[in-house]
């Protein structure tokens, strides 16, 4: 189907289409590649928002058996957050408006309030938004089994925080003085160990998988908390964790590079945890290493790309190595799949074939076409160069 309708006409039709009743998964296909003038989008778990160069946002989200298009107008957006079901747009003025499940966020009415002075900068886990605000206040909605009450610990955030990071259910604020508070899930990171007490080396970045919390110490150690299958007990390892440059992760596992050009890997074994089957082929050394929600992928030295890890999520990139040997210009990912933009302007998949790791029903109108690619769970969203959507997986 194809709508050939002047600029002018195109939001009233497309209001019109959002209000007629059956709304059906293909029509927001249809919505999006008619009304072609976006500038972004934002991806939740079953959706997404994509702002326009006019300042409207449409919304697409999937709820079960409920499909919804939603146009919202004039909101003066200076970005989307989102957690796994709800949005949060923070406004030019530094306010915010949020839509979408109560329970994950999409309900802030009972903190507006608080957020009088204007929003400095917003942090998630999986369902709830934190927010500093302009007078250093740290503010939290959502679900409170995920981070959403620190109403024990607010006193000592109040103008003290420096910034924030978070697993799935839980919250580490890295005050000024350097010392870390944490609240949520204790079993996912939601409490600090003792050892970080009595630490004097300061902590430069904290990396996370979804369950747990890695510390990164100024001399370049790495201390772990959280669940331990998932990359929250180091203890194994510690003595091979120094020098380290930088940590990379999936949701169950930890990838350290370290100075020598090398990598440690810790966590569940399935999902990026072990690198016994590629270690040889690791030895050229590193460049970066990209992931999916359980595999690794890494970009050598030489210009290679190894992965490893569950074969569902990516971790098995044998049927497309000889197309990247063309050459590679970025990587993009959904929990299950990675995407390569080749040197070429063509793109090639790899991973679950529901959930973006084949791309063989759009090439034709992608190879050469994209401006950029976005993703979500499960769904790739490449934004061509005439403004249109073409999306593949799980769509």
């Amino acid at each position: 189907m194809q709508l050939f309708l002047s600029k002018s006409d195109r939001k009233r039709a497309l209001i019109t289409l959002i209000e007629a009743t059956g709304m059906i998964h293909e029509l927001a296909h249809i919505c999006l590649e008619y009304y072609f003038c976006k500038e972004k989008i934002y991806t939740i778990s079953h959706g997404f928002a994509a702002t326009l160069y006019n300042g409207d946002v449409i919304t697409y989200s999937i709820n079960y058996e409920d499909y919804r298009i939603q146009v919202r107008m004039n909101f003066n957006i200076d970005t989307i957050y989102t957690t796994a079901l709800a949005f949060c747009a923070k406004l030019t003025d530094g306010k915010l408006i949020t839509w979408g499940s109560d329970s994950d966020g999409g309900n802030s009415d009972g903190i507006q309030s608080e957020l009088i002075s204007g929003t400095d900068k917003i942090f998630t886990t999986e369902r709830v938004f934190i927010a500093k605000t302009c007078d250093g206040k740290i503010i939290t909605w959502g679900d409170e089994r995920f981070g959403g009450n620190n109403s024990h610990i607010k006193k000592y955030l109040q103008n003290n925080v420096d910034t924030i990071y978070t697993t799935q259910s839980a919250v580490c604020a890295k005050l000024l003085n350097g010392r870390l508070i944490a609240w949520g899930n204790p079993h996912f990171g939601g409490e600090i160990p003792s050892i970080l007490d009595y630490i004097e080396i300061g902590i430069e970045t904290i990396y996370s998988t979804y369950y747990a919390f890695c510390a990164k110490l100024l001399n370049g150690q790495l201390i772990t908390w959280g669940y331990a299958r998932y990359g929250g007990d180091s203890n194994n390892i510690q003595d091979k964790l120094v020098n380290v440059i930088t940590v990379f992760s999936t949701h169950y596992a930890f990838c350290a590079l370290l100075a020598d050009g090398s990598i440690i890997t810790w966590g569940d074994r399935l999902y990026g945890g072990d690198i016994s089957n590629v270690q040889d082929e690791l030895k050229t050394g590193i460049d970066t290493i990209y992931s999916t929600t359980g595999a690794f992928c890494a970009k050598l030295l030489d210009g290679r790309f190894i992965t490893w890890g569950d074969e569902g999520y990516g971790g098995d990139s044998s049927a497309v190595q000889a197309d990247l040997k063309e050459g590679v210009d970025a990587i993009y990912t959904t929990h299950y799949a990675f995407c390569a933009k080749l040197v070429s302007g063509r793109y090639v998949a790899w991973g679950h074939n529901k959930y973006g790791g084949d791309c063989s029903s759009v090439q034709k109108k992608i190879d050469g076409q994209v401006e950029t690619i976005y993703s979500s769970n499960s769904t790739f969203y490449a934004k061509l160069y005439d403004g249109s959507i073409v999306m593949w997986g799980a769509c």
